[in-house]
Parts: C-alpha cells; sequence; structure tokens
C-alpha cells in the first residue's frame, strides 16, 4: 500500500477515533471546513446556518456527556449513531477532496466504523480507569473532549496528501 493512501486510511481512523468519542466531532469538522466550492451535496454544508448547527449540536454533546444521566456510548443507543456517522463522515471527506466513490471508499468507511467502535468502547473503559485513579469523572471527559478535538481537526483536514487526488484522476495505488 502507497503512502499517499496510508495517509488517507489514518484520516479514516481519525474520523472513525474522534466520533467514537464524540459522536458529532467528526462530522462537525467537515461541516466546519465546508467550502461552497466543495462537490454536491457537500457544498451546502458551508453556509452560517449549517456551521452553527453543526456548533450547538458539539457543544451540546460535551455538555450532555457530562451529565449522570448520559446513556452509556457503549450501549447500542449510544454506540448505533457513531457507527452510522464515522463511514458517513469517512466517505464525505473522500467525496469532499476529490475522489470517487470506490473500493478505497468502502475500505475507509470500514476502518472509520471499527475505529468508532475500538474509540467507544475503549473510552468507555479508560475514563472509568481515570475516574477510580482521581475520584472524579470529569478530568477524563474533559481529556476526552480534548482528544476527540484533535482527531477531528486530523480527519477533518481538507488535504490529506496527494492519495485522494491521484485516487480522483484514476491512478492505481
Amino acid at each position: 500500500m502507497g503512502l499517499l493512501l496510508r495517509g488517507v486510511l489514518v484520516r479514516a481512523a481519525a474520523i472513525g477515533l474522534a466520533t467514537g468519542a464524540r459522536s458529532t466531532s467528526a462530522a462537525t469538522a467537515l461541516v466546519l471546513t465546508a467550502m461552497p466550492t466543495d462537490p454536491a451535496p457537500l457544498d451546502r454544508l458551508a453556509t452560517v446556518p449549517a456551521k452553527i448547527a453543526a456548533g450547538v449540536a458539539a457543544a451540546g454533546e460535551l455538555v450532555v456527556d457530562k451529565l449522570p444521566v448520559a446513556p452509556p456510548r457503549s450501549d447500542p443507543p449510544g454506540l448505533v449513531p457513531r457507527l452510522l456517522l464515522a463511514p458517513v463522515a469517512a466517505a464525505a471527506a473522500d467525496r469532499r477532496d476529490g475522489a470517487r466513490p470506490d473500493r478505497w471508499t468502502a475500505l475507509n468507511a470500514l476502518v472509520a466504523t471499527a475505529a468508532a467502535a475500538a474509540s467507544a468502547v475503549g473510552g468507555v473503559h479508560l475514563r472509568a480507569a481515570l475516574q477510580r485513579r482521581l475520584g472524579s469523572d470529569l478530568p477524563g471527559a474533559v481529556a476526552e473532549d480534548v482528544l476527540a478535538g484533535v482527531l477531528a481537526r486530523v480527519g477533518g483536514r481538507r488535504e490529506p496528501g496527494p492519495g485522494v487526488t491521484a485516487r480522483a484522476r484514476g491512478y492505481a495505488e
């Protein structure tokens, strides 16, 4: 596998890991980096109302996650949206950067889904371990927020490398 394609797969993994931690994080990053010149229908995300809605959704999730009534993300109501949003976000990032749907898009979607599952389940265990060690859930929750934001930023970057461009032009990797 070429170095260029690995960059695209790393982006898909970052999207999945971010989505597993905070379900709206990668999608929000894609909305916030959307431009009117993006291919349809992604160009519609470049509007001010779309960016405000994405920001509000992400902020809401950050707040709700800290509440004791928040359902565990490893249970179906928390896990299913993450497993659905991660591949959609990975495919959208591919499309946004000019790649045609192909077997690599499918691989990116699978990588993002697997990473989201691992992040959702693993995050619950790591956060619980931090809570036992520190006596509070808040430090682990905030650390998770920061990590999800960094991963979403990596996953939402516009140019992961020439790999997507090469795929869009039909070159084999």
